[in-house]
């Protein structure tokens, strides 16, 4: 990287997105500086950062790249051309939804059409479809899922699990993405239902976002996830806290997301927060998206990331090429994923102030992609 004159670097400082990046210091030099905190420079928000062993010392900490630019995240986008046909831009699923969550599987799977999926399918309980079809036609909604109270006397529960398995099943490894989570609840008979339909995608190196309830489903046991480098793990603060938990770990810990990374050697963890925390596959890299967002924090901004993550992986990549660096694309992903929905939600509270909730960020997210292809 070249010298910037003083012009330069002030439009460098201009730019509205924020990075923090971590560097190498000496012993002596460290004592007093830890990190560079490039606040509102460059274009991007993530730095990822590559751990050697070594962790507790001072000089374990290499940046990999110096950041992930706004050109970064449209190269992740891809362009609209006539010779494409349906479903090449994306086709993702979201397996949620009940009688009472009926809003965030909708906000997952429409925000992924709002980016710029082809299609979004929904996988939900029978008492949630009906709501959920009408919220968008433009939304493929599938009633598989039977509640305990639904189920009758008829037949076993075996049975029926089995019969939604194969439904479900049939339809797997169509996506490029499946979001787990969003509105699930916590029936007991839809929770091992979906534990089984989890191992099922893992089975089909089908990419995983879970959050929400299907953290839940981790939390009670840990091994569906462990070892697998194609999901996603996206906690909020007390998510995160459960999972920490559930793994033995201090959630107070500074070091705790990139334990627990260590720990499940494999999953990609965002932590989300006052600033999004990306940790790569056994806390290889690590990423702190500080882009300004919304001081609002309503209802559905988690699922609209959880959604917008999934069109970034489906986007960027191919059942026909197996060959390819799944953990860095995924790293690559989420944090495209958090740079978009965060610059999203701000321009959204421009607009709407107080007023502002998920459909309003969901209906920024197309207009954001157009403007970053666009200008890089």
């Amino acid at each position: 990287m070249g010298f910037l004159s003083t012009r330069g670097f002030c439009d460098m400082i201009r730019q509205s997105c924020c990075i923090r990046v971590f560097k190498e210091f000496s012993a002596h030099q460290s004592k007093h500086l830890r990190y560079i905190d490039t606040t509102r420079s460059l274009q991007g928000t993530i730095a990822p950062v590559k751990h050697r062993k070594g962790i507790g010392h001072c000089c374990s900490m290499q940046r990999e790249n110096t950041h992930v630019s706004a050109t970064d995240v449209a190269a992740m986008i891809p362009s609209l051309t006539p010779d494409k046909y349906k479903g090449q831009s994306g086709k993702i699923a979201v397996v949620g939804g009940c009688q009472e969550y009926t809003g965030a599987p909708f906000f997952a799977a429409f925000s992924a059409l709002k980016l710029g999926a082809d299609l979004s399918h929904v996988f939900c309980a029978q008492g949630a479809a009906s709501v959920i079809k009408g919220y968008s036609p433009e939304l493929i909604v599938h009633p598989y899922l039977n509640e305990r109270s639904d189920i009758d006397d008829s037949r076993s529960s075996e049975e029926i699990k089995a019969q939604i398995l194969e439904k479900v099943g049939a339809w797997a490894s169509k996506f490029g993405c499946i979001v787990v989570g969003p509105g699930l609840g916590r029936d007991e008979f839809i929770m091992a239902c979906v534990k089984e339909m989890m191992l099922l995608f893992r089975s089909l190196d089908v990419p995983l976002v879970i959050d929400a309830d299907g953290l839940w489903i981790v939390n009670q046991d840990p091994s569906i996830v462990k070892g697998c480098t194609r999901v996603v793990l996206t906690p909020n603060v007390v998510e995160f806290q459960r999972l920490a938990n559930a793994l033995g770990l201090d959630s107070k810990d500074p070091q705790c997301a990139e334990n627990m990374s260590k720990v499940l050697q494999g999953p990609i963890i965002v932590r989300k927060g006052r600033e999004d925390v990306i940790i790569g596959s056994n806390a290889d890299m690590v990423g702190i998206c500080q882009e300004e967002g919304s001081p609002r924090r309503a209802g559905g901004q988690g699922d609209v990331l959880a959604g917008s993550i999934a069109t970034f992986i489906a986007w960027n990549t191919s059942t026909e090429n197996r060959d390819i660096n799944i953990s860095k694309i995924l790293f690559d992903a989420c944090g495209s994923a958090c740079f978009i929905v965060r610059r999203a939600a701000c321009r959204a509270f421009a607009h709407r102030g107080r007023a502002m909730g998920a459909t309003d960020l969901m209906h920024q997210l197309g207009p954001l992609a157009d403007d970053l292809k666009k200008e890089c």
